[in-house]
């Protein structure tokens, strides 16, 4: 009942969406339903909600974070079919301006990832044709 009771309390005061977290508990099901599990992803949906006013590169930094976490859990415990992205659209409320500019901010950082590592590897192999 206190999952009910801090469900009432984050409407009340909208600045969360229970909904949302029970979407987000039914696709991505390595999360176990608890009343602290509760409060941490109804606090996520709406740091989500505040974000989308004025979004930063830190902001879309710590959701790449969560985003590689959620990866990592689900490759170990063995779920086909379920993508973190999907759950990270879930807790932002689908707003899909704000997932538009983090998919954006994504696609910038893999290509500074791969930019430094193809750099890297041109580099071993000119050492290795000097020797």
């Amino acid at each position: 009942c206190s999952t009910r009771r801090w469900a009432n309390t984050y409407s009340t005061l909208s600045v969360g969406s229970a909904t949302h977290v029970q979407e987000f508990y039914k696709y991505i099901k390595v999360y176990p339903q608890c009343p602290a599990n509760d409060l941490l992803f109804m606090n996520m949906t709406a740091q989500l909600a505040r974000a989308s006013l004025l979004p930063t590169n830190k902001m879309f930094k710590q959701m790449l974070k969560l985003e590689k976490h959620m990866d990592e859990l689900l490759l170990r415990e063995g779920y086909t079919g379920v993508y973190a992205s999907r759950g990270m659209e879930i807790l932002a409320c689908q707003n899909h301006k704000f997932i538009g500019k983090f998919r954006k901010y994504k696609r910038k950082q893999e290509m500074k990832r791969f930019a430094k590592e193809t750099k890297k590897s041109k580099k071993e192999v000119s050492s290795c044709r000097m020797v």
